[in-house]
């Protein structure tokens, strides 16, 4: 009985340490799809800058007649 008893207080331990590891991992994982998401948001900020510079461009070339 006290072997049981033994071996499943070691089990629960084993659950507590891996509970602990995954809400530290899931936490880092959070932080870094943040982190992504923020990264994503800044170059699409930069892409459609871009897009209006170049449209910009665009608008100001003068036509050129068709031969």
């Amino acid at each position: 009985m006290k072997t049981e008893l033994n071996e499943l207080e070691a089990k629960i331990h084993q659950l507590a340490s891996l509970c602990q590891h995954l809400r530290q991992e899931n936490n880092e994982l959070r932080q870094a799809l943040e982190m992504s998401q923020e990264e994503n948001r800044r170059l699409n900020d930069k892409v459609d800058g871009a897009k209006m510079r170049i449209e910009q461009l665009l608008q100001s070339m003068p036509e050129t007649p068709a031969e």
